[in-house]
């Protein structure tokens, strides 16, 4: 949001059309790589197109707004269910291939979905701001089991489509997981992962999936150590040099810097 060629690009495009524009989403993700000589590029995309094909329509204006929520269990028969839904995120892939050309093989290239439980934190509520009541009620009336048997089939084939595109890992961004204490992390959040990468595996055997959740902590790690994660995600709250300690006899760690870092003196 912050580059240039991207300012450039949305004077001219629309962001639902630098995403769903394979050759668009190719040369917004190209940007940064090009100008900054990065390892990787990421596909350009929002992880909540999955809603909009579960038949939740969804609009940017500029943040995205869905046109109706998961209030009651009685939503979710209004969810698609056919078999043939992640056809309608071809665009991604598409875009996937496009970008995996325009690299040389040294530069890496990543997918990425949401994970199951921050896609039902926005089905429910709209946005992960605020107390999220009634998503957490979610979690035990129903409507949370009754979302993921729609989503997982979904998101799995997604990941796989991305991933035979050319992607070298697939992440998983859980924007929401720390909403949950360790204990409901354990509940609600790991058995969800586990459909899901049993699922994509179906697909891609062995295929590395990058794990990120935001705002949790080493008790909520340590129960995905059954998981076939090849990369845990960390936010900044978390040092680097203390999480690798910590984790890296198990994962490969990704982690961000903190952000006030750039308000401080090039020194």
């Amino acid at each position: 949001r912050y580059h240039q060629p991207y300012q450039d690009l949305r004077r001219v495009h629309s962001f639902v059309d630098l995403c769903k524009r394979p050759e668009l989403a190719c040369e917004t993700a190209l940007g940064p790589v090009h100008d900054f000589g990065f390892d990787a590029a990421i596909l350009f995309s929002d992880l909540l197109f999955p809603l909009e094909s579960l038949g939740m329509p969804l609009e940017y204006n500029p943040g995205p707004t869905l046109a109706w929520h998961l209030h009651t269990t009685a939503d979710l028969a209004r969810l698609a269910t056919r078999p043939n839904l992640a056809e309608t995120l071809e665009f991604q892939a598409t875009a996937l291939r496009l970008l995996r050309e325009a690299l040389p093989a040294s530069k890496g290239v990543l997918g990425f979905v949401g994970g199951p439980l921050t896609l039902f934190v926005y089905a429910v509520e709209g946005s992960h701001v605020g107390d999220l009541a009634s998503s957490l009620a979610g979690l035990v009336d129903g409507r949370y089991e009754g979302f993921l048997d729609r989503l997982i089939p979904l998101l799995a084939r997604n990941m796989a489509d991305q991933y035979l595109a050319g992607a070298n890992t697939i992440a998983v961004l859980d924007t929401s997981a720390g909403v949950l204490p360790p204990g409901g992390f354990q509940t609600h959040v790991v058995p969800a992962l586990e459909r899901l990468f049993r699922a994509f595996h179906e697909f891609c055997p062995g295929a590395p999936i990058t794990y990120y959740s935001k705002q949790t902590g080493p008790e909520h790690w340590n129960q995905l150590r059954r998981l076939p994660i090849a990369c845990l995600g960390v936010d900044w709250h978390h040092p680097l040099e203390r999480v690798l300690a910590l984790l890296s006899d198990r994962w490969a760690v990704q982690g961000n810097i903190d952000p006030h870092a750039l308000l401080q003196s090039p020194e």
